[in-house]
């Protein structure tokens, strides 16, 4: 459970690696879940949140909490509206 989660946080964190200017659209995130074989899971909860944090650039508090359950080939997606962290 505990690589689950770290995956997930994994997932949400690198795209703000690489991500510097507010983009238009909702952003999208796409969860597999796998055992420790490799083999997908159906049928798992996946929550996908981030507590309520202040973007300290505008002041804009973001808040996400999402729950899906995966399909058959053991994935969850998600869309949500994406917050700007960096000035351009």
């Amino acid at each position: 459970m505990k690589a689950i989660k770290f995956f997930i946080v994994a997932l949400l964190v690198a795209p703000l690696a690489f991500t510097a200017c507010k983009k238009s659209g909702p952003a999208e995130a796409v969860v597999t879940v796998i055992d420790s074989t490799g083999k997908r899971i159906s049928g798992a909860i996946v929550v996908l949140r981030q507590d309520s944090v202040t973007n300290p650039t505008n002041n804009v508090q973001a808040s996400v909490n999402q729950q899906q359950t995966t399909d058959a080939a053991g994935q969850a997606f998600f869309t949500f509206k994406p917050e700007a962290v960096f000035k351009c």
